[in-house]
Order: C-alpha cells, then sequence, then structure tokens
C-alpha cells in the first residue's frame, strides 16, 4: 500500500481512531506562527507520519503530515515555514511544507529542524587574525555572547586549548563546526536553545543496557568500508619568517609519517600531505599526522529495534549477535523513532569506534580460521575415505582386510 493511499483512507475515515487531541495525548503537538504570539495545539495530524531523525553533531529534525478539517484551522493556517512546532519538549522550526489539495482534503507534510539550528542567524563579522589559541568555551563565547535570539551555552567535560587561525567572519554555525572540526572528542546535543558541548565521556551514558539480536531486534547491518584508509602522509610544519616562497625554509623539513601497524594490516595507502603552521616541534607534528590518518576501516552497524521506545543519545549498550560470534560495546549515534505509533520500528544507528572496529575484525579472523579448519578437517576426512576406498578396491582384488570405514 502507498503512502498516499494510506494518507486518503485514513482522512476518508475521518481519522475517528487516530486523532490526538491535547486532554488526552501528553505527546501533542503545539504550533506558533512567525509572527505570532499565541500557540494552538495541532489536533488533526497522521499519528504514524511523525517522526523524529538525530544523529550527533548532524541532524536533528521533526517531520509529519498534519491535515485541515474545522476544529483544526487556526493551527493548519499557522503551520508554515519559519514557524514554531513544539513536541516531545523540544522546539522545532519549519523549514519545508508541502501542500497538497487531493480527494476533497488538503494536507502539509511538514519537516521542522531543531531550534539549535537557528544559530546559523547569527552573523560574528568580526575576524580574528592570525593563529591564536582557544577553548571551547571561548569560541562559544565569540560567536554567542549578546545574541538577540536567546540562545545560551554551556560546556561539559574537559577540553585543551587548540590552535585556530583566523576565527570569525561567519556564522555561529560555523563556530559550531569548527569546534567539532577541531575537537574530534567534542558532541553537540542542544536542549531547545541551550547548546551544550560534551567531551565525548562526558556524553555517554552507561545504564545497563544491551541488544540482542533475535530478542531485541531481528535486523542487524554491519557495513565495512576501507575507501578511506590512509596510514602514510607527508607531514610540514610551519615556515621561517621571511622565507623564500620559491623554496622555502621550516623549522623542520617536511617527512613522511606512517602508521605501521595499520600498513602492516592493511598495505600501504598513502594520503594527501597534511600541512600546519601551527607546528614548530617535528615530534608534535608527528603526533598531529598520526591524529589525522584513518588507519582502519570504518564499521558502520544499523539496528531495527523491535521495542518502540524513545533511543537514548550516548548511550553505551552491549550489543551481541551470537550467530556471528559477535560481541561488543557500542554508543548510539543515531536514531529515527516513530514516538506516536508504537507498531513502526525504530532504526538505531550504533558507532564505529576503534573498540568495536576491533572487536569486528577479531570477529572475522576467528571465524576465517573456524572455516579454514574445518575446511582442512573435511578435507582431510574424504582423503581417508578416498584411502580407505582405494583399499577396498584392492582387497577384493588381492583378498587383504583393511578395516571399517565411518564413510
Amino acid at each position: 500500500m502507498t503512502y498516499q493511499l494510506l494518507v486518503q483512507l485514513i482522512l476518508r475515515s475521518h481519522l475517528a481512531s487516530h486523532l490526538f487531541t491535547l486532554p488526552n495525548n501528553p505527546n501533542v503537538i503545539l504550533v506558533k506562527g512567525l509572527h505570532s504570539t499565541n500557540v494552538e495545539p495541532l489536533i488533526a495530524f497522521v499519528p504514524n507520519s511523525v517522526q523524529i531523525t538525530w544523529e550527533k553533531n548532524n541532524t536533528y529534525q521533526l517531520t509529519f503530515t498534519a491535515f485541515s478539517n474545522s476544529k483544526n484551522l487556526v493551527a493548519f493556517e499557522m503551520l508554515d515555514v519559519e514557524s514554531s512546532v513544539f513536541f516531545d519538549d523540544e522546539e522545532y522550526i519549519v523549514k519545508q511544507s508541502s501542500v497538497e489539495a487531493q480527494s476533497g482534503f488538503i494536507t502539509k507534510q511538514i519537516t521542522a529542524t531543531h531550534v539549535y539550528n537557528e544559530v546559523i542567524r547569527i552573523r560574528q563579522r568580526k575576524v580574528n587574525d592570525g593563529t591564536k589559541s582557544y577553548s571551547v568555551n571561548d569560541i562559544l563565547k565569540y560567536y554567542l555572547e549578546g545574541n538577540n535570539l536567546g540562545f545560551t551555552w554551556e560546556v561539559h567535560g574537559s577540553f585543551e586549548k587548540k590552535q585556530i587561525e583566523g576565527l570569525g567572519g561567519n556564522s555561529a554555525k560555523d563556530g559550531l563546526s569548527k569546534i567539532t572540526e577541531t575537537w574530534s572528542n567534542a558532541v553537540i546535543y542542544p536542549t531547545n536553545k541551550v547548546i551544550r558541548v560534551y567531551e565525548i565521556e562526558s556524553f555517554r551514558k552507561y545504564l545497563g543496557g544491551r541488544i540482542d539480536y533475535l530478542h531485541d531486534t531481528s535486523d542487524v547491518q554491519l557495513e565495512s568500508d576501507s575507501t578511506e584508509i590512509v596510514n602514510q602522509v607527508m607531514a610540514i610544519g610551519k615556515e621561517k619568517d621571511g622565507s623564500d616562497s620559491d623554496k622555502p625554509s621550516y623549522y623542520f623539513n617536511p617527512f613522511l609519517v606512517t602508521n605501521q601497524d595499520s600498513v602492516n594490516k592493511w598495505g600501504l595507502h598513502p594520503g594527501e600531505d597534511v600541512s600546519d603552521d601551527r607546528f614548530t616541534d617535528k615530534a608534535a607534528m608527528k603526533q598531529y599526522a598520526l591524529s589525522q590518518m584513518t588507519a582502519e576501516p570504518s564499521l558502520a552497524i544499523t539496528i531495527t529495534s523491535d521495542v518502540n521506545q524513545k533511543p537514548t543519545p550516548g548511550e553505551m549498550v552491549r550489543l551481541e549477535v551470537r550467530p556471528m560470534s559477535f560481541v561488543t560495546y557500542v554508543e548510539v549515534v543515531g536514531y529515527t523513532w516513530y514516538p506516536l505509533d508504537k507498531t513502526q520500528k525504530n532504526s538505531i544507528t550504533l558507532n564505529n569506534s576503534a573498540r568495536t572496529i576491533l572487536d569486528y575484525q577479531k570477529r572475522n579472523n576467528n571465524s576465517l580460521a573456524k572455516v579454514i579448519k574445518n575446511q582442512k578437517n573435511s578435507i582431510k576426512g574424504v582423503s581417508n575415505a578416498t584411502n580407505l576406498a582405494n583399499k577396498a578396491y584392492d582387497s577384493s582384488v588381492y583378498g587383504e582386510v583393511v578395516g571399517e570405514s565411518e564413510y
């Protein structure tokens, strides 16, 4: 059954058993128009179309389908691009509204992004020239202090200061991107207009959760990708002042940096030069160049959960796929959740941390060794059976006793 047909069937039945109203549903959708001070409940929408999608340091949005009826006109008309939608204690801003008139009904397909994305409307037009040392809080303050949109910020966990060249001259959204680019252990997880930046261990939650294949999920997908492996680069540090552009002079000569463990496992995969004029010390440059490599294949794990409940971002859970002999601990880094339709299953994305990748590789190596051993034993068994058969044939000719065979 197509999605459009499903919508029509629900609408034609006037959604008698599916309408959500304010008095009996705590998860009601509220709407506030762009220039309105009023907040109205949206009481006519398709419950199984309500979907929240979140991905760490990336997507955070709400989608649903609303329709017009006599009791829903105000909220329905307020529901337009740049209006606010409130659901599950969070605010979203409508960015796409697709209106369709069909079979006597008018529907709106809505895509709304989390309000924290509105920091893109805050501009820091000043530029701090040169290379300077910043903390995460310094960057948040530089972009968000005194903003007129009501955004505040918090920093959870410890971050060391990093050197950044030419900060500013762009939006606060670019400032948040600069944080996640500069500190690979940073996670941005907002609550409405409070921008919270977590050090990864402060973000992770250990709640004793577990996911067992064929108990909690019937679908586990593991995708390994070696496309981005880089285990050798040329490291180039800072040029000396007054250096000739045709023949530059450096504090240390450019040099090759190799992750030998990765080369031993996967072969040589050279990458683009790593150049950074923050470094005048060769040893520090080497460590930085190593940190910029991708030494192992990526591993993406996606499950379809048989239990429809709101996933917890950052939760560390034990994943066990017994038929594969694969056990590891993973972090919830993304999900798609249908909060108002318990018949729909969640899609949950789990992390590809170094430990998970090594657990997966260990499982593959053990499994391969086991298969090879079984094949060798099988071949040996066939060989023994063949020898016995040959001897049996010879005995029929020469009258020798060769013993019994189990084949």
